[in-house]
């Protein structure tokens, strides 16, 4: 089975972020059928060179900066045999990670009207 990850930082100022999250959790859930899983690791703050020394100091002085480890604990959750596709692995301080549920509908009209657009398209995504 292929495994494709995206790894963007889970932030909700930034559009990207929360377009690949989106992206991940809809095609994730068609891709199984074709052996592929498509799953986003989001970090928090990790010490890497975007940013500089200085500022991870005062995140990390104050808890808040996010350990190597949950990254590499998700993406080996991942690995192998899983057949896990089309979730959002977040990854906060202090360490570990969580598989995030995607928001729930706005009311019961939103999520039979989702239904109803997945269903006419999934003809659309699959192989043929």
């Amino acid at each position: 089975m292929r495994k494709f990850v995206a790894c963007p930082l889970a932030h909700p100022v930034i559009t990207i972020y929360s377009a690949v999250t989106g992206f991940v959790r809809s095609y994730g859930k068609y891709l199984p059928e074709e052996h592929i899983t498509l799953n986003s690791v989001n970090p928090h703050v990790i010490r890497t060179a975007i940013s500089s020394g200085a500022f991870y100091d005062m995140v990390e002085a104050k808890g808040l900066l996010t350990p190597m480890e949950g990254l590499i604990e998700a993406f080996e959750s991942m690995l192998g045999d899983s057949d896990v596709s089309g979730e959002v692995f977040e990854i906060p301080p202090g360490g570990g990670f969580k598989v995030r549920a995607a928001p729930e509908y706005l009311d019961e009209k939103s999520g039979e009207l989702c239904e109803m657009l997945e269903k006419r398209s999934r003809g659309l995504h699959t192989a043929k």
